[in-house]
């Protein structure tokens, strides 16, 4: 099996210290949909992030990630990569 590009959002949310912490990833079917899920998700959690990735699933592979967009707030180094 190739490589396929995927489509990820990355959700962050307050830990019981009030710092920002990785929440729930959800798969997307293309790209607007991942930037519409991360867009709906920062209404409600400080922040989300959509990526793709291209992965290769039958060798357990994956390239580096690709921000697409950054809504709300998320750690300073992933608002660096973008």
């Amino acid at each position: 099996m190739a490589y396929k590009e995927m489509f990820f959002v990355q959700v962050y949310e307050f830990d019981k210290k009030g710092r920002l912490a990785l929440g729930r990833s959800y798969e997307c079917d293309d790209v607007d949909h991942a930037k519409r899920r991360a867009e709906t998700a920062s209404i409600k959690l400080p922040g989300a992030i959509a990526f793709s990735q291209m992965v290769n699933a039958e060798i357990g592979d994956a390239e580096e990630p690709t921000l697409l967009a950054v809504y709300g707030q998320v750690p300073k180094e992933v608002r660096a990569a973008a």
